[in-house]
């Protein structure tokens, strides 16, 4: 991340805002996988953290502490996401309404698997960028833009062999640090990059 220094005083100093920059690049990732696994289409997605995050800046005056910006746009994304869910009136395969269903899960439920996933991304966004280069653009170009094996060897120049080893080397790395991390970062890291 950069000018990491300058978040943590703007975290620190509950008087000052906090920069619009970093709170960017701090949550743009989580957000977009969160509101992603919401809405299903990539190109909604981006629409809905665009707005988000355009939002955020109309009020960013507004925030002082790093869980009210969290907070805020974890909110406005998963609200933009049940409303883009509701005009499209999209179903799951079982017939059920996928925008009801959201609704009506307990906000506690709702509460602590919005913590995990946050903290989940955060902690993997930041690893990742601690990654030798090739695991990292590969870690990046599987998991953050969903392309394929083929994709990404002819994007990077390098062998299927070698997408799959970087791949493999990438998530037993973040694997092991998650695991001493928490528990339940660990688990849910197994549910959305290994299963």
């Amino acid at each position: 991340m950069k000018n990491k220094g300058m978040m943590d005083a703007a975290i620190s100093n509950d008087s000052k805002e906090l920069p619009f920059e970093e709170i960017y690049y701090t949550f743009y990732r989580p957000v977009f996988f969160f509101t992603k696994q919401l809405v299903l289409d990539e190109f909604d997605a981006q629409d809905l953290v665009a707005d988000t995050f355009a939002k955020y800046y109309k009020q960013r005056h507004g925030f002082h502490q790093l869980e009210q910006a969290k907070s805020f746009l974890f909110t406005t994304a998963r609200n933009a996401a049940l409303n883009l869910l509701r005009h499209q009136k999209l179903k799951t395969a079982k017939g059920i309404d996928m925008a009801e269903a959201l609704q009506h899960q307990s906000e506690e439920d709702h509460f602590f698997d919005k913590l995990v996933l946050t903290e989940l991304m955060i902690i993997v966004s930041e690893e990742v960028q601690r990654l030798p280069e090739k695991q990292q653009a590969v870690f990046r170009l599987t998991y953050f833009e969903d392309k394929t094996t083929e994709e990404i060897s002819q994007e990077l120049d390098i062998t299927p062999e070698a997408v799959y080893n970087n791949k493999k080397r990438a998530v037993e790395k973040l694997r092991a640090i998650l695991k001493n991390k928490d528990i339940r970062l660990y688990l849910a890291f197994i549910k959305l990059f290994i299963s």
